[in-house]
């Protein structure tokens, strides 16, 4: 009798191994891909030519017109990547903005849930007073005001000076500016149109 017990036992030992041995070899080819892959698979990326793209600060005070050659969207759909990109920032009531200041950059990102911006090198942000050229270029909807990073220039045409330093923070008409990180100031006397050509110098 319990001999008979013992083999059905062993059979039952048996019959699960190999069911356990089925099923995992089932697991193994239908495992579930990575998130990465599965987000890649589902949503692949998505590009535009000529993209335009408005952006409102918190405050409703300040309109950023945005222009890219082109606009990629990565697979991961959190920010867009921007090439030759161009902004035209407006300050005011919605009835009567007024252009405040210009960016020019060959490179960016923007995070649209996050609100903000970042642009790279030679960027340069310029009104009819003041031109400003670094290595990044940043702006958010709640601060409202560029961060500059790294190789900051900085021409003032009015005051005929030219700043130099490491970072710089000024609100969105180049209004306030703080440099800062050894910071050099120079007497020079440049109008407008010079500015470009005394940068390659």
């Amino acid at each position: 009798m319990k001999k008979k017990w013992l083999g059905l036992i062993l059979i039952l030992i048996l019959v699960g191994s190999i069911y356990w041995g089925l099923t995992a070899d089932d697991e193994l080819n239908h495992s579930t891909p990575p998130p990465g892959q599965q987000e890649e698979e589902k949503a692949p990326q998505k590009k535009a030519s000529k993209a335009e793209v408005t952006v409102t600060s918190d405050d409703q005070t300040t309109e950023l017109r945005l222009k890219a050659e082109k606009m990629i969207q990565p697979t991961n759909g959190s920010k867009l990547q921007l090439k030759e990109v161009e902004i035209k920032v407006f300050k005011g009531p919605d009835d009567s903005k007024q252009l405040q200041a210009t960016l020019k950059a060959p490179e960016g990102y923007y995070w649209p849930q996050e609100g903000r911006m970042k642009f790279f090198s030679p960027v340069n942000v310029k009104n009819d007073k003041v031109k400003i050229k670094s290595d990044i270029l940043k702006w958010n909807q709640k601060q409202n005001r560029w961060l500059g990073e790294g190789n900051v220039i900085i021409i003032h045409f009015l005051k005929e000076v030219r700043l130099t330093g490491d970072s710089f923070v000024a609100q969105v008409d180049l209004d306030k500016l703080h440099v800062k990180g050894n910071v050099r100031l120079t007497q020079q006397k440049l109008k407008a149109g010079e500015i470009d050509a005394d940068e390659e110098k």
